[in-house]
């Protein structure tokens, strides 16, 4: 399935085959590294970064990141999924929202997850990895 990534209203865009690869592409291209600021003017830290970013998330990417949080290494995603009682259908949109609302928030993804996509004979399975501040602040 063909994923359009775009920059911008009716901007350039890039075409991707799956959810890793637009996320990547999102990724590469709308991090800027800022922190939106809080009260007293200052940049985030790091854990009022990522309780913002949760806060933005919908419910089934919160079921998502709860339920990859409580793994220390790598789990498939047939598995994380039905712990997390989300539909395999949906980790594009569950991946893009995580992304979108991370960059907003000055963190990089990979502050959340890591995606590998691997192919076993004509089959592609996508294995997660939770992250550093997803253990950190929302681990068991």
């Amino acid at each position: 399935m063909a994923i359009k990534v775009f920059w911008g209203k009716q901007g350039p865009y890039a075409v991707a085959d799956s959810a890793a690869e637009a996320a990547e592409l999102m990724r590469l291209a709308s991090f800027s590294g800022s922190r939106p600021l809080n009260k007293a003017g200052e940049p985030l830290s790091d854990e009022q970064a990522f309780s913002a970013t949760v806060e933005k998330l919908g419910g089934d990417a919160k079921k998502f990141l709860t339920a990859l949080a409580h793994y220390d290494g790598d789990i498939h995603s047939l598995e994380l999924t039905k712990k997390a009682n989300v539909g395999v259908r949906s980790l594009g949109g569950i991946m893009t929202s995580i992304v979108n609302a991370a960059v907003k928030n000055g963190l990089r993804p990979e502050d959340f997850l890591s995606s590998v996509q691997r192919k076993k004979g004509k089959n592609r399975e996508r294995i997660f990895t939770p992250g550093k501040l997803l253990k950190k602040y929302y681990g068991p």
